[in-house]
């Protein structure tokens, strides 16, 4: 395998681990949103937000997401969109109250959005015309495949090892993608 053929099987791992591991959480919290309600004594209202906050900070992360990585690099900016991820996701694991599940949650969502706006942008860099599409279909596939798995795992983790679980399950795949980003080069 030649150097060129390897980084681009490195940067489809990553890309699709990182495709997945967003999808799977927005599903699986979906799960434990009623333990998190008993937990905290949270309203409906204010439990909506536990999902609602972390999808509109993705999405408000994007557009500025896009711009930086031209300015500084893409690997920077995914790297630290996947540090951010992890970093939030153990906070989460450690809330004592819906003001820093909250804090988490837009800080995992603004990490969201760096990793949106840089993966694919990554991968069509990388690979050649004629395997792009081939590419992104598998990166694609990982965001449903994460869609799929996350309500049957976070049902199972929330029951056996507390809503807590789903989000420190995100930490050792954070540290796997970020070795392999280190490891990676430009």
């Amino acid at each position: 395998m030649t150097a060129e053929k390897g980084l681009r099987r490195a940067v489809l791992i990553v890309a699709t681990l990182t495709a997945f591991m967003m999808p799977f959480m927005l599903s699986a919290v979906n799960l434990a949103l009623p333990v998190i309600q008993r937990e905290f004594g949270l309203s409906a209202a204010m439990l909506n937000w536990v999902v609602s906050i972390y999808l509109l900070s993705a999405a408000v992360a994007l557009v500025p997401a896009g711009k930086l990585a031209d300015l500084y690099g893409r690997k920077l900016l995914f790297t630290a969109g996947v540090v951010l991820f992890s970093v939030s996701s153990l906070g989460l694991g450690f809330s004592s109250g819906i003001v820093w599940l909250l804090a988490g949650r837009v800080a995992q969502g603004l990490a969201g959005g760096m990793i949106m706006a840089t993966g694919l942008a990554i991968i069509s860099s990388v690979f050649p015309a004629g395997e792009r599409g081939r590419a992104i279909g598998f990166n694609v596939a990982a965001v449903y495949i994460g869609l799929a798995v996350g309500p049957y795992a976070g049902g199972l983790l929330t029951e056996s090892l507390g809503w807590r679980s789903i989000f420190f399950c995100n930490v050792p795949l954070g540290i796997l993608i970020v070795a392999l980003l280190v490891l990676m080069v430009e």
